[in-house]
């Protein structure tokens, strides 16, 4: 008999948190993903699932972040000092 090995795909998109700290007038957001996602252009790898970004002006933004599967999402987040 035959064994067969049943593998789950993955098709949830990843999930993040952000926290804020103030430094000196720029504001360092993290980023903090529920799963491992791949590098962020512009964004400072801590580990596979946190980020760091510094921000110098307030504002909305928003970043899109992939697993390693290849799902997507858009995180919205607001900065303020």
């Amino acid at each position: 008999m035959k064994k067969f090995e049943v593998k789950r795909i993955d098709k949830v998109s990843p999930d993040a948190e952000f926290t804020f700290s103030n430094n000196n007038g720029d504001v360092t957001v993290t980023l903090t993903a529920n799963e491992s996602i791949k590098d962020i252009d512009g964004w400072t790898r801590v580990t596979d699932k946190i980020y760091t970004k510094v921000y110098s002006k307030e504002g909305s933004y928003s970043v899109l972040i992939e697993d390693k599967a290849g799902n997507r999402a858009l995180k919205n987040f607001e900065v303020t000092k």
